[in-house]
Order: C-alpha cells, then sequence, then structure tokens
C-alpha cells in the first residue's frame, strides 16, 4: 500500500547511529562510560521540560523487565536496567518520532496515552524495522510536547542480543514510519486506500468469476492486499453528469466539484462528439485513476451538492471561498465551543516549589473550609477560602511559563475587546477592566481547583489510590528496591503520598493550562468578532448597535 504522502508527516531519527556504528568499527567509548550516557539519557527523556508524565513522577512507558507497566516502576530502577544492558555491550537504539505539529493536534497525538496506545499497537512491525524477535524486544518511550514539534523518544533493545555476530545493525526508517503512519492517519488511509466504491451498474454486468479477477487485478494496481470493494448506486450522479455534458462543445473543459470536500473534483475536456476525457483529482481521488466516465461517476458519487464550474478560475475561486465559509464557521465554535479543539500538554518546566506549597495551602484550604462544609464552589465559599484559594491560583499560574502566557493572554485579550468596544478611554478604565479580566478567570480556576479537590474525596478515587499504591508496592518488591526491615514499611506509603499528591498537583496544572487555552482561544475569537463588527464605527454608533442587537435578542457582547 503506498502511503508516501503519510509517512512524509512521519519524521523517524536515529540519533545515536554514528555512536553504535563507532563502536563496531572499535573506535567506541568504554563500556562503563557508554552506559553512564545511556542511563543519563534515560533520565533526561523521563524528566526533561514537556514530558508528559500523566499521572507518575516520570513519563517513562514500555515494556521492560517482563511488564508493560513501566510507569509503576521507579525512574532509578528503569534507569539501572538500561545501564546494565548497556553494560553487557546490547546495542541499545535511541531514537526519535516526530509529527508536524497540526498533525499531532488533528489526529490527537499530543499527549502521552495517545502516544503510548499507538507505540504498543506497532511494535510488532517496529520491531521487524529494528530486526529484533518480539519476544527479545525491551523499549521505553517518553512524549515530549515540545512547541511546534512534538515528539516521542524511543529506545529500544534486543535483551538476548547475539554477541557473538559482529555485524553494524540496520534500521528500516521507511518501515518504521510507515507503521506509525498507519496508526496515526488510520481513518484516513481507511478511507482512502482501503475502500474503492465500484458502480452496481458495472458489477451488475459481471459473473462472481469476473468480479473476483477484477478484485485481485485491482488490488495489484494499487498494490494493497487489503483493498475491499464497495458497490453504490451512482445513477443519481449520472444524470448530473449526463446533463453537464450535454452543453459542452468540443476543447470545452469543466470541473465538477462539491460543497463539503471542493478540493476532490473531476476535470471533463470534451475531446470531440463521441468522446470526452475525465480525470480525477484530489488525494480521495487515489483509487479512481482509470479515466473513464463510470469510474468518475462513481468517484463523484462519494460527495453531495455537486456543482459545475465552467473554467479553472471558477473552480479556484469556488474553493477558496469555501476554505474562507469553513474557517469562519471553526472561528464561530472557538469562540463557543473551545473545549472541541486540541490543547496541546505544558511544554515548559513546572517549578517544584510551587508544587510544594500548593500542596501545603491545599491542606490549609481544608482545615480553614472545615473539609468543605460550604461545598465545592467558588462563590459559595467564605472569605478566608476564597483567599487561600486565589493564592493557590496564582501560585498554578505562575508555576510554568505556559500557563503564565495564556493568563496574561486571556487579560489582554479581554482589554482589547473593551477598547475595541470603546470602553476604555482613561488609564482607570484600563485598570478597572484587566482586573475584570483577571478576577474572573481567578474564579474560574478557583471553581476548577474545588472540583479537581471534589473528585479525590470520592470513593472511585479512593479505590484507584489504593491499588496505585499496591502496584508501587509490588513492583518495589520485585525488582528489590527496598529491603523489608522494621518501619519500611511506613516510610514507603509515606513516600507514596507524597509522589500522589505531587502528580494531582501537576495534573491540576495541566487542567488549568487546558482552561486557561481553551477561555484564551474563545476570548480571540470574540474579539476578532468585534473587530469584524464595529471596527470602523464610533462610540454612539457602536452602543446604538448593541442596544438595537439586544432587543433582537442578538449577543451584541453585552457581557464579558
Amino acid at each position: 500500500m503506498d502511503i508516501d504522502r503519510y509517512k512524509g508527516g512521519v519524521i523517524f531519527k536515529w540519533i545515536n547511529k554514528n555512536e553504535i556504528y563507532a563502536k563496531y568499527n572499535g573506535k567506541g567509548k568504554s563500556q562503563n562510560l557508554q552506559a553512564h550516557i545511556d542511563k543519563m539519557h534515560t533520565d533526561y527523556i523521563a524528566t526533561r521540560s514537556g514530558v508528559d508524565t500523566g499521572f507518575e513522577t516520570h513519563g517513562l512507558f514500555g515494556n521492560i523487565l517482563d511488564t508493560d507497566e513501566v510507569e509503576m516502576l521507579e525512574l532509578g530502577t528503569i534507569k539501572k536496567h538500561i545501564q546494565n544492558i548497556s553494560k553487557k555491550n546490547i546495542d541499545v537504539f535511541k531514537t526519535v518520532i516526530s509529527l508536524k505539529n497540526e498533525d499531532a493536534m488533528e489526529y490527537g497525538y499530543f499527549n502521552k496515552k495517545s502516544w503510548k496506545e499507538m507505540l504498543e499497537e506497532r511494535m510488532p512491525e517496529i520491531a521487524r524495522a529494528f530486526k529484533i524477535p518480539l519476544n527479545d524486544l525491551e523499549w521505553v518511550a517518553a512524549f515530549h510536547a515540545k512547541k511546534d514539534k512534538p515528539h516521542c523518544h524511543l529506545i529500544v533493545w534486543n535483551k538476548n542480543q547475539d554477541m557473538s555476530v559482529q555485524r553494524k545493525p540496520f534500521v528500516n526508517y521507511k518501515q518504521i514510519r510507515s507503521a506509525v503512519a498507519k496508526s496515526v492517519f488510520k481513518e484516513e488511509l481507511k478511507a482512502i486506500y482501503e475502500v474503492k466504491d465500484v458502480s452496481k451498474s458495472l458489477l451488475g454486468k459481471m459473473s462472481k468469476n469476473e468480479v473476483d479477477t477484477y478484485k485481485e487485478d485491482l488490488k495489484k494496481l494499487y498494490q494493497n492486499e487489503d483493498l475491499m470493494l464497495k458497490a453504490v448506486n451512482t445513477e443519481n450522479t449520472q444524470n448530473f453528469v449526463n446533463k453537464a455534458l450535454e452543453d459542452m462543445k468540443k476543447d470545452d473543459v469543466i470541473y465538477i466539484s462539491n460543497n463539503s470536500d471542493p478540493e476532490n473534483y473531476t476535470q471533463i475536456k470534451k475531446i470531440d462528439n463521441e468522446k470526452f476525457e475525465f480525470k480525477n483529482i484530489g488525494e480521495k481521488a487515489l483509487l479512481y485513476k482509470d479515466d473513464t466516465y463510470l469510474e468518475a461517476v462513481t468517484f463523484l458519487s462519494k460527495f453531495s451538492n455537486l456543482k459545475v464550474m465552467k473554467n479553472e478560475d471558477e473552480l479556484n475561486e469556488f474553493i477558496q471561498n469555501k476554505k474562507e465559509e469553513f474557517k469562519n464557521v471553526e472561528d464561530e465554535l472557538k469562540e463557543i465551543m473551545p473545549s472541541l479543539f486540541s490543547t496541546p500538554i505544558i511544554s515548559s518546566n513546572i517549578k517544584q516549589e510551587n508544587i510544594e506549597q500548593i500542596i501545603n495551602k491545599m491542606a490549609k484550604l481544608e482545615e480553614v473550609s472545615k473539609s468543605f462544609k460550604r461545598g465545592f464552589i467558588y462563590k459559595y465559599q467564605e472569605p478566608e477560602s476564597k483567599r487561600i484559594l486565589n493564592e493557590i491560583t496564582m501560585l498554578l499560574v505562575n508555576s510554568n511559563k505556559d500557563c503564565k502566557n495564556e493568563f496574561n493572554r486571556y487579560v489582554d485579550t479581554c482589554v482589547k475587546i473593551d477598547k475595541m468596544l470603546q470602553k476604555v478611554d482613561t488609564y482607570k478604565d484600563y485598570e478597572k477592566t484587566k482586573n475584570q479580566a483577571r478576577n474572573e478567570m481567578i474564579k474560574k480556576i478557583g471553581n476548577q481547583i474545588l472540583k479537581s479537590i471534589k473528585e479525590t474525596k470520592t470513593e472511585e478515587y479512593q479505590r484507584k489510590s489504593a491499588e496505585w499504591k499496591e502496584k508501587r508496592e509490588y513492583w518495589n518488591f520485585k525488582t528489590k528496591e527496598f529491603e523489608e526491615k522494621q518501619g519500611e514499611y511506613e516510610a514507603r506509603q509515606l513516600l507514596y503520598e507524597n509522589q500522589l499528591r505531587e502528580s494531582n498537583i501537576r495534573q491540576l496544572i495541566q487542567e488549568t493550562y487546558k482552561l486557561l487555552s481553551e477561555e484564551s482561544m474563545s476570548k480571540f475569537q470574540r474579539f476578532k468578532r468585534a473587530t469584524r463588527t464595529f471596527g470602523d464605527l464610533s462610540k454612539r454608533e457602536i452602543k446604538e448597535l448593541i442596544r438595537n442587537g439586544r432587543s433582537s435578542g442578538f449577543d451584541w457582547f453585552s457581557e464579558r
């Protein structure tokens, strides 16, 4: 199956190829030094800024030490294991897989969960690309939410490598990129490469043997053993195309496109009175390259609301208008339903000192609110509880650069909207608008904090916490990280409690960033709408328009 277009969206790098090849050339580093380098690389990918740790204290996942619950292992255990593997002179492949930022956002590959699921699904193919038997493969990975280039570090090795074979390893880059593309672009690949519509009228003229032969010929033509045929009714499309052909003169060229996906269209040229030339164009036309009438109507049957364009300029204008229309719809959705759009995870460092202060203030809040006697809604809290909540909010906002930037962006956009509506004439007006925006966002984050605290008090959360601690205990015992001594159990339980609290705070910071990003997105689209609506109007005209808008029931920026 030819998926080059999609493989092009997947970048694979073998970052220590020269390092491994130097070893086979007799110019490698000493085994102890190399093992230390591999250990430090593991620490780097597990803890660097932007790594998605999920609910754990490090960002690693994978399959080592006969478990796929790598998240449960202590980072020190993982580093020590990789160091020991490297000391045996086993090839440790350090690689990076990355996607274009827009693809990662569109297809949901901007967090550890999605990358973990994808790599687990494709690991048999990846193992073959490294020429490692699946049963001998061990691997760890970590997702990094780097701005504009989300990527995943992947480390793999053969735990039973035959050390008697002294041959430079080969890694099949193309196979790895193909494997990743199959998961990332799964739906597109299925729709474009795996299901070919065939006119019922064509299949109806064939015997069973002819249909089978036709199907096998198509599989060979498109180099796709998974290709399936779907019989479709083309009668209505044929009538539409026939009517378009009636008015054509020799050498005329027309284009038939559609409202929903205008960049997929059919070009038709009249050669003479009896002959037409058909050409299907667009990414969805990949299985429709037989330039025949029936192939064209079958391709066009995939779409609704067909439209005929008389020349290329008209086609390009139609496509551009549709793009602008789609963009306007997207902008409206971003304003009223920003949660529909993917929010990346935090890519900057989270300040450890802020986490510790938040944990302490959470305990203080529990005490002051008398275990949240007044519930978990911000406006119903006592003044002292609100004060502590506000302090926690600002610690969350200032815990990392991304949250702080989004908070400031939200406030700045609110100020811009009021300036556009000519509500800001003096510095006093400016400060008032700015403080209103800050207080509004502080209340929203306060409610999010209370919601998060409420969730930690549910029976389900208590059950999961106990399960998490049990797994920690099991793996620490299995890997002999701890000796069973008097008092050791209590010490470990305290360690687990602290790790769990820190994990909860990190998750809360991510949720705060998501809230800030969504609210900033909504406000920015609101600002764009205000600019389009009121940009050239006077203050009096703006007030008149808003007043008329209220009477008609339309939102004319009467509230923030």
